[in-house]
């Protein structure tokens, strides 16, 4: 049963996409963000990099201090007709950390299972007495993110358009799947994170081979270089440091499994290790390795 507190967010949630999707037909002229905006190609099916039931974890520092862990799992849905996949992450801050707690909490995003665009997006962050919840709602038809934020006591809405949005945790699990840009190059998607845009641009560095965990020998791996910076609402530049600058590794294998994150966000400098499960002591576990391709 659903605690009044979470009764009262889920009505004022409703309340808010009432409002917005009445404000989603104002004749404002949409930015130009589509300038910003880059083709993003996939190098893989999505079947073929998401499978249900994945779960990863990581392991999260800041400095030489181990602050939290982050949990992502992938699942199946449905978007009507259409087969979908559901992203969720969950970011749990460690003792005397828990200070870092606005900056973990629950995300979910629900995209579509063949583009990866999303559907639908939502974030409560973990602070226990006053939590701030962040959705958004994006409508490929009309080009446009319906995005609410509120606390107790605030409440902030915002219709933006002109562009192929995403959220934070689609936008990462797109990662997963995108041909990356030569050598030289760049991609770059527009993303919401509560009602502020972010301009996300995504570089390849190289191959970079990485140890995972307690694995004496280096994993394959693709390293991306990955920036956000702030937008106005106009579709221009914030004059301000970017608010993520860090470098992902993925594993150069079907799956393509997030390996390491290690650079600037928000809320500071981080480095985000995956925790790679142990093996199966089963004599009948199959022998095979996380990061093989599926089954057929």
């Amino acid at each position: 049963m659903r605690s009044p507190h979470q009764r009262a967010a889920s009505a004022a949630l409703l309340v808010a996409f009432a409002a917005i999707a009445g404000c989603a037909s104002a004749p404002d002229a949409p930015p130009p963000l589509t300038a910003l905006e880059t083709p993003l190609p996939l190098r893989a099916r999505p079947a073929d990099v998401f499978v249900p039931g994945e779960t990863l974890t990581y392991d999260v520092s800041f400095g030489p201090f181990l602050v939290g862990e982050m949990v992502y799992r992938v699942e199946g849905a449905r978007l009507g007709a259409r087969d979908a996949l559901r992203f969720e992450g969950v970011t749990r801050a460690r003792g005397l950390f828990a200070a870092f707690a606005r900056a973990g909490g629950t995300t979910r995003s629900l995209v579509d299972a063949e583009t990866l665009l999303p559907d639908s997006a939502v974030w409560i962050d973990a602070r226990r007495d006053d939590p701030m919840t962040r959705a958004a709602c994006f409508d490929r038809g009309t080009g446009e993110a319906r995005c609410v934020a509120f606390q107790s006591g605030w409440l902030e809405t915002k219709v933006h358009r002109g562009a192929t949005f995403f959220d934070a945790v689609s936008a990462m699990f797109l990662l997963r799947a995108l041909e990356p840009a030569p050598e030289g190059d760049e991609r770059r998607l527009v993303m919401v994170e509560g009602t502020h845009l972010h301009l996300l641009t995504v570089r390849l560095v190289g191959r970079e081979p990485l140890a995972v965990g307690d694995e004496t020998e280096p994993r394959p791996a693709l390293k991306l270089s990955v920036r956000g910076d702030r937008l106005n609402d106009a579709g221009g530049l914030k004059d301000e440091r970017p608010q993520n600058d860090f470098h992902l590794w993925l594993a150069d294998t079907p799956r393509r499994e997030p390996l390491r994150l290690a650079g600037r966000i928000a809320v500071g400098g981080v480095d985000v290790r995956w925790r790679p499960p142990p093996p199966d002591p089963s004599p009948d576990a199959p022998h095979r390795r996380e990061d093989a391709a599926p089954p057929p």
